[in-house]
């Protein structure tokens, strides 16, 4: 039986919007040797658009390599997660933005899509990007959607895959 997903709209902060319109039709690249540098080109394209548009004052991003001391972890199971990114607005968690580099196993969609749970408990908003070089057929499925529509309408996060 199908679930029927109800509309509602959220109140989105303009800047995850913008951030989500720069990672899905930005200069990035269509591929990257690993992980690691996939997440530097997001944190510096998110970077430039910030001090392009003369943010930077009031809105910052944190890295969990870079700023350790001042990003939050989720903690759950008795362990602390770090999120890779922090873009904080006025001193304050915006939101956790996760990257993920998924290659030929499938297991890193699943664990994209676990990593957003968690840190959904913890931040106000989350922003998921993963680069699937995996040569898997991107149809959508109705459990595509109406899972992508949960995470949103239930928890704030966005999806976004390239």
């Amino acid at each position: 039986m199908k679930k029927e997903i109800e509309h509602v709209e959220l109140d989105c902060p303009k800047i995850l919007d913008a951030i989500t319109f720069l990672i899905q039709f930005g200069p990035l690249k269509r591929e990257y040797p690993n992980e690691a540098a996939f997440k530097e080109d997001i944190q510096a394209t998110i970077q430039n658009y910030l001090e392009k548009n003369k943010l930077s004052e009031t809105v910052r991003l944190l890295s969990d390599s870079q700023d350790q001391g001042l990003v939050a972890p989720a903690a759950i199971f008795g362990v602390d997660f770090y999120p890779d990114i922090v873009l904080e607005e006025n001193g304050e968690p915006l939101a956790a933005i996760l990257v993920k580099l998924v290659k030929s196993n499938p297991a890193g969609l699943v664990q994209a899509a676990g990593r957003a749970l968690v840190f959904s408990h913890q931040y106000p908003w989350v922003l998921s990007l993963v680069l699937d070089l995996g040569k898997r057929r991107r149809e959508k499925r109705d459990l595509d959607h109406e899972f992508r529509a949960d995470m949103w309408h239930n928890r704030q996060v966005r999806f976004l895959f390239r």
